[in-house]
């Protein structure tokens, strides 16, 4: 793959979709390079240390469960990247999406997201961001705390969790993909910055301890909103028309 200048950073719409899998293919490598750096700093920092490298290793210590998980599912999504059909929701859709997502009681999050299908995958980006996120700034640096919701990446994920370290739990990885400046700035090189990167990535429990686990964010919420809204029969407030065999538009009705 050629590198490609700032100059085109400005391309962003559903024509661009093979360009956008490229970047976000990158981004999952940046991750699953940055997180084994992290896990390797953590390995080194043992034995007596000064107070700063205390620390620096209570820090990572405390990241090393969101150091893992992102780790493995970097892994997981590069390889389902390329198959996945790309959602483009334009800018007319996402009132609709916002208010539903707002609606929700944190029990119907549970019950939506049960109803998917067992082996449902989602790629969606917005034509405009849909809010904020707040993440944590371990692997990204402190240039990114609060970021832009620009899309989201889902999957079914088999999960085990401190509570019940003996039993796997039915759980959706998702990942909150962001076009934040300073967090594509993290990840480029002095020819290349990609149009959007992959700012978190996150375990959604099937199980009642879910709701709880997963803090009812805000990019939860949205996932439900397309769960329920695009993916479970459709909304008349919705339509969806297909661009191509790997890509779909939704635009308000």
């Amino acid at each position: 793959m050629g590198r490609r200048s700032h100059s085109s950073e400005s391309a962003w719409g559903p024509e661009h979709a093979e360009r956008i899998r490229e970047d976000l293919h990158e981004s999952w490598r940046w991750l699953k390079r940055r997180c084994a750096a992290l896990l390797g700093e953590l390995e080194s920092l043992d034995g007596p240390l000064c107070g700063e490298h205390i620390a620096r290793r209570s820090r990572l210590a405390r990241a090393r469960s969101r150091l893992d998980l992102t780790l493995t599912n970097s892994v997981h999504a590069t390889l389902t990247l390329p198959h996945e059909p790309l959602t483009w929701v334009r800018v007319s859709a996402i009132p609709v999406l916002a208010s539903a997502s707002q609606s929700y009681h944190p029990s119907e999050l549970l019950e939506i997201l049960n109803s998917a299908r067992r082996d449902e995958v989602g790629f969606v980006l917005f034509e405009t961001s849909v809010g904020s996120h707040r993440i944590d700034d371990t692997i990204s640096g402190p240039s990114a705390r609060e970021v832009s919701i620009d899309g989201l990446y889902w999957y079914p994920a088999n999960v085990t969790i401190r509570e019940s370290p003996d039993e796997t739990h039915d759980g959706v990885a998702f990942h909150v993909l962001s076009r934040h400046r300073g967090l594509r700035r993290a990840h480029a090189s002095e020819s290349y910055r990609p149009l959007i990167v992959v700012a978190e990535a996150a375990i959604f429990l099937l199980t009642p301890i879910g709701v709880r686990a997963s803090g009812d964010s805000r990019p939860v919420r949205l996932l439900a909103a397309l769960v329920d809204e695009v993916g479970l029969g459709g909304s008349p407030s919705l339509r969806v028309e297909l661009l191509d065999r790997k890509t779909a538009i939704v635009s308000a009705a």
